[in-house]
C-alpha cells in the first residue's frame, strides 16, 4: 500500500465520524487526552432527539455511536461490529463527561474555523456555509450539525497531477472498515485539477465520496475529500467542489532548505546498508547500495536500487548489482526539498529528503555520507 493510499485511507476513516452530543447541543468534535494519546468523539444530531457519531480510540480502533439526548444528557450504545457497550454522557459548557464500561473520559469540544490560513499546508481555503474546520493531525476536518457529510482537506507532495491520477486509479482500502473503488475513471478538469468519484463500503455501510486533487504551481498541492454513508454523491460532489474553488496556493520560501541540502549532498557518496546478519562464524551487511552525487550534476549508483528509491518505470534497468548513471538535481516541494534522479532513458526518480538529528534520510531510510572520491 503506497503512502498516498494510507493517507487517503486515514482521511476517509475520519468521514465515518458522525457522532452527536444531543441534537444541536451535542454537535461537534470532542477530544479527550489520555495517557495513550487522544480519543476523538465526533457527534451530530440525527433528528427527534437522536444522536449519532463515532468514537476513535488512541490505538485507532473505532466504534459507532447511537444515542438519545434529553437536555444536557445522552445515553446509548457503542458498537464496533463485534460487540456493543452502553454509555452515558452529560455536557457542561464545552466539556463532555463520558462513561462506558466503568471508564470515565473527559472530552473538550474543539472550536472550528471558517477561513483556514495554515502556512504548513501551502494554501488557504474557506469552509462552506454551515461548516467549521477543525485541525486534526495531518488534515482539517470540516463538520456541520446539519448533515452527516464530512469534508477532509490536506496537502499532498506529488510532483505532478498525473502521479496522483495514477495512484488513485486502484481505489482505496484501509483496514476492514473502508473499501472504496473508483465509480469511473478520474477526470482532468484542467491541467492542474483532477476529480474522482468513489463508491463502496464505509464501516459496513454503503458509502460514497468525491476526491478533488489540485496541483500547486509551487509543488505539491491540495486534496479535498467529501463523503459519507447517508447522503448522495451529488451532495458530496457539491461540497468538495465548493471547497476546491476557495483554495489559494501560497509559495514557500524554500531557499534555506535548498542551500542546506545542496551543502549536505553535493560531491558526496551515499551508502545504504540493510539486513545486518551476525553469527558464530560470520557477520555483516547482506545489502549495500551506493550512490555518488557529483559536483557537476551527474550521479552513478550501484546495488539493488529500485527497492529503496521510487523510480516509476525504471525498475527493469535498476536490478541487483547493476550500475546506473544520469543527472541529479534538487527541487523545492512545498516546504520540503526532493532529490530528483534523471535517467538517460527519460524517467525521473523523486526522493523525499529529511534530516533527523544530523542523520540523512532518503524516503525514510538512513544513508551514510562520505566525500565522493569516484567523481571525475
Amino acid at each position: 500500500m503506497t503512502r498516498l493510499y494510507v493517507l487517503i485511507g486515514m482521511l476517509l476513516s475520519a468521514l465515518l465520524a458522525p457522532v452527536a452530543y444531543c441534537a444541536d447541543t451535542f454537535s461537534g468534535r470532542y477530544v479527550a487526552n489520555v495517557q495513550a494519546g487522544q480519543s476523538i468523539l465526533d457527534l451530530r444530531p440525527a433528528g427527534a432527539g437522536a444522536v449519532r457519531g463515532t468514537l476513535v480510540l488512541p490505538n485507532g480502533n473505532s466504534a459507532r455511536l447511537t444515542a438519545t439526548a434529553e437536555g444536557n444528557r445522552m445515553s446509548g450504545v457503542l458498537e464496533d461490529g463485534k460487540e456493543s457497550l452502553r454509555f452515558e454522557a452529560h455536557a457542561k459548557g464545552e466539556q463532555l463527561q463520558f462513561s462506558a464500561g466503568g471508564i470515565e473520559l473527559s472530552f473538550t469540544r474543539q472550536q472550528g474555523l471558517q477561513d483556514v490560513n495554515d502556512p504548513s499546508l501551502g494554501f488557504r481555503f474557506h469552509a462552506p456555509d454551515g461548516f467549521s474546520a477543525v485541525p486534526d493531525k495531518i488534515w482539517y476536518q470540516l463538520i456541520s450539525p446539519r448533515t452527516e457529510a464530512r469534508i477532509l482537506v490536506t496537502r499532498h507532495t506529488a510532483g505532478t497531477i498525473q502521479e496522483m491520477k495514477k495512484l488513485s486509479a486502484e481505489g482505496i482500502t484501509y483496514g476492514q472498515g473502508l473499501q472504496l473503488m473508483p465509480a469511473g475513471p478520474a477526470t482532468m478538469l484542467t491541467q492542474s485539477t483532477m476529480v474522482l468519484d468513489l463508491t463502496g463500503q464505509i464501516e459496513g455501510r454503503p458509502g460514497k465520496a468525491r476526491l478533488v486533487v489540485l496541483q500547486s504551481p509551487h509543488g505539491g498541492g491540495a486534496m479535498i475529500l467529501a463523503g459519507g454513508s447517508e447522503g448522495t454523491l451529488r451532495e458530496y460532489t457539491t461540497l468538495a467542489d465548493a471547497v476546491a474553488k476557495t483554495v489559494q496556493f501560497q509559495k514557500f520560501d524554500a531557499a534555506p532548505a535548498m542551500d542546506f541540502w545542496t551543502n549536505r549532498l553535493k560531491g558526496k557518496k551515499l551508502h545504504y546498508f540493510s539486513r545486518y546478519s551476525s553469527g558464530a562464524s560470520s557477520g555483516g551487511y547482506a545489502e549495500h547500495k551506493q550512490m555518488s552525487l557529483c559536483a557537476d550534476g551527474s550521479f552513478h549508483s550501484q546495488g539493488d536500487f529500485s527497492a529503496s528509491i521510487d523510480v516509476p518505470g525504471a525498475s527493469a534497468g535498476m536490478g541487483r548489482d547493476s550500475a546506473n548513471a544520469g543527472k541529479w538535481k534538487l527541487v523545492p516541494n512545498l516546504d520540503q526539498v526532493m532529490l530528483v534522479l534523471v535517467f538517460p532513458n527519460g524517467p525521473e526518480g523523486r526522493i523525499t529528503l529529511a534530516d533527523q538529528g544530523g542523520k540523512t534520510l532518503l524516503n525514510g531510510r538512513r544513508w551514510l555520507l562520505e566525500p565522493a572520491q569516484d567523481c571525475r
